[in-house]
C-alpha cells in the first residue's frame, strides 16, 4: 500500500481524522486510523463509537485492494515529516513488513532533495469495525435533534479543516434518532463525518 500527497493536505487530513479517534486503551482498534484501498480509492477512517470521520482520496493508479490499521502515532509522524519537507513538499505513506510485523514508513519528499525525513509507525493487529452502512446512510431530517456540543463542534471543525476556511461544508443529515452527517471536499478528496444523536438529552 502506498499513497503520496501534499504535506499540508496530509497534516490537515490526519488532524481532521484525529478528532474522532478513540482513546480507550481497552478498544485498541479504535485508537488507530484505518487505511483501506479499494476500487482506486484510499479511505482513511477513525471512530470512537460516538462519531466517525472518514477521508477518501482517489488514486487511479492503485489497482489492488488491502487494508491496515495505523497506530495513532501517525498524526504526529506526518506533522514531523511535513515540517521537514517544507512548503511544496509531499508526504509518502508506504506499508512494509519485517519479521512478520507490519509497519508504515512515512517520509517527506522534496523536488530538490528527494527523501529528506522518515518516521516509522507500526500497524495494529486488530480488526476495525465495519462502518460503511453508517457512512452511506440516508439523508434524513428530523428536528429537534440533540447532539453533544463538543462532538458536533469537532465535526464541523474537522470538515472545515479539510475543505479550507473559505469553502463551505455540507450538512446532509440531522436526525433525532439516526446519525447526522456532514461532508466537505477539496481538490484532493472528500471528508465525511458522522455523529450519533443524544437520546432524551442525556
Amino acid at each position: 500500500m502506498r499513497i503520496e500527497i501534499s504535506g499540508g493536505i496530509a497534516v490537515d487530513m490526519f488532524k481532521a481524522l484525529d478528532i474522532a479517534r478513540g482513546r480507550d486503551a481497552m478498544r485498541v482498534a479504535l485508537t488507530g486510523v484505518n487505511w483501506e484501498i479499494a476500487g482506486g480509492v484510499h479511505t482513511f477512517t477513525t471512530t470512537d463509537s460516538y462519531r466517525l470521520h472518514t477521508v477518501t482520496v482517489p488514486d487511479t493508479g492503485a489497482t489492488y485492494e488491502d487494508s491496515v490499521i495505523l497506530s495513532g502515532d501517525i498524526v504526529k509522524a506526518v506533522q514531523v515529516c511535513a515540517k521537514a519537507a517544507g512548503k511544496g513538499g509531499n508526504i509518502v505513506l508506504e506499508i512494509g513488513e519485517k519479521l512478520g510485523v507490519q509497519f508504515c514508513d512515512i517520509h517527506g519528499t522534496h523536488v530538490v532533495g528527494g527523501i529528506i525525513h522518515s518516521e516509522i509507525v507500526f500497524c495494529l493487529n486488530n480488526e476495525f469495525p465495519t462502518c460503511r452502512s453508517i457512512i452511506d446512510g440516508a439523508t434524513d431530517i428530523e428536528l429537534p435533534a440533540l447532539f453533544n456540543g463538543k462532538y458536533l463542534g469537532g465535526l464541523i471543525d474537522a470538515a472545515t479543516l479539510w475543505a479550507g476556511k473559505d469553502r463551505p461544508v455540507t450538512v446532509e443529515s440531522i436526525h433525532a434518532r439516526k446519525p447526522g452527517r456532514v461532508t466537505a471536499a477539496n481538490d484532493y478528496g472528500v471528508f465525511t463525518g458522522v455523529i450519533m444523536p443524544q437520546r432524551g438529552g442525556k
